[in-house]
């Protein structure tokens, strides 16, 4: 699937001779919400937070006409998440784990409005790969066992089926490879420096759960930790974009190679 995103991508971006290209950097903030496969596991047994976080990376823009572009993004985002007990539950929980991403999101957009001011809405597949990440954990029974006076902290570890460290972790059915949706809206506005500003919100609706359950390292005796669940994220950013029009870069090269050639006597 990633493949053909690739070549749709590429096939668009380097066809058409009056191709107008929009790129720069961008920066925001997201709220993730995380939808178990089990649906009483949130009302039921645990409390899980909703995550507000950052984001940031790189936006690149296809202006195929007056209507329609379209958009490709790298971006870097950080999600945290927070597991404790219900009140009045039996056992006592504390699980904090933090996921690094990177993100390509891939949208289609319909462009309206009048200068100077113009709206969209878009809308595409979203992929992201699970980099890594972090994390520490409280039980009761560690303070039973006396073996913790605290928080157990340690890393994801994918290569191997158990981490075999005690802050090392093992994931060994993790889906690092994430797809979803996204749907969005957004304004953007051309200023004086030449450059144009970009305010986007986005919807993404992720299709993947994080991994299966079972994993011997995050099994205890009173808690294991649950990876079917999926990330549903709300984001909104903003961008600084510079423009690179093809059909004035060629008429710059032909008018370059005219100079440059040898005057008739």
């Amino acid at each position: 699937m990633i493949k053909y995103f690739i070549v749709a991508f590429y096939l668009l971006c380097w066809t058409g001779a009056n191709a107008q290209y929009w790129f720069g950097p961008k920066v925001g903030g997201h709220r993730t919400d995380f939808i178990y496969q089990e649906s009483t596991y949130k009302s039921d047994s645990f409390d899980v937070s909703t995550d507000y976080g950052l984001q940031g990376g790189f936006m690149m823009i296809y202006q195929a006409s007056e209507k329609y572009a379209v958009m490709a993004e790298l971006t870097y985002e950080r999600i945290d998440r927070k597991v404790t007990e219900k009140e009045g539950n039996d056992i006592e929980v504390y699980s904090k784990s933090i996921y690094n991403y990177l993100s390509i999101p891939f949208s289609l957009r319909w462009d309206f409005g009048r200068e100077p001011t113009y709206y969209y809405i878009s809308g595409g597949p979203k992929l992201s790969y699970w980099l890594g990440g972090s994390g520490e954990i409280y039980l009761d029974e560690f303070n039973e066992a006396r073996t913790l006076d605290g928080p157990l902290p340690y890393d994801f570890e994918f290569k191997q089926k158990k981490g075999g460290e005690t802050n090392h972790r093992a994931v060994p059915q993790a889906n690092r490879f994430q797809y979803g949706l996204q749907v969005g809206a957004g304004v953007y506005f051309d200023v004086a420096t030449g450059g144009r500003v970009l305010v986007d919100l986005r919807h993404s609706f992720g299709h993947s759960n994080m991994g299966f359950n079972g994993n011997p390292d995050f099994t205890f005796e009173t808690y294991q930790e649950n990876f079917r669940y999926r990330n549903y994220t709300l984001s909104l950013s903003v961008a600084y974009l510079f423009e690179y029009d093809v059909q004035l870069q060629r008429k710059g090269m032909s008018t370059i190679k005219e100079s440059n050639k040898p005057k008739k006597k």
